[in-house]
């Protein structure tokens, strides 16, 4: 499933996998080393637009 969050004034800016347990994994930038983080994490709880699976 891919989880949505808006990190820029665009919506659906930024993009990870959902990986369960309220984690995704995601490149914080095209540089950047992959991570997996918390969709509870105080930057990015009030960024996450949505997740859908791409089917």
């Amino acid at each position: 499933m891919w989880c949505f969050l808006k990190t820029t004034d665009r919506s659906f800016s930024h993009v990870g996998i959902y990986l369960g347990d309220e984690k995704f994994i995601h490149a914080p930038s095209s540089n950047g080393r992959v991570r997996i983080e918390s969709l509870k994490n105080v930057y990015f709880a009030p960024r996450f637009e949505g997740a859908r699976t791409l089917m």
